[in-house]
């Protein structure tokens, strides 16, 4: 079994940056760090996208696992304030 690497530590490994891989592979830069950051789950074509602009298959890929950015309950409902 061979080690797998994130998007980015393939990237870094690469030496080439988001923008690259996004002329690369159509996926918008800003989409990528959201990506490589765990705030977005790619979508399958996405993922293949990526890989295959970083040279790699999709599953030879440690895909970062969505962790929840905020809590969108509290930022919908204001605080109210102690008088």
């Amino acid at each position: 079994m061979s080690m797998r690497f994130s998007p980015q530590e393939y990237r870094f490994k690469k030496g080439i940056s988001q923008y690259i891989i996004q002329a690369a592979s159509g996926v918008f830069q800003s989409r990528l760090s959201l990506i490589e950051n765990g705030l977005a789950k790619p979508t399958e074509k996405e993922m293949t996208a990526i890989a295959d602009a970083l040279g790699v298959e999709p599953n030879e890929i440690a895909w970062p696992t969505v962790r929840r950015s905020l809590d969108r309950e509290s930022k919908a409902r204001p605080e109210s304030k102690a008088e």
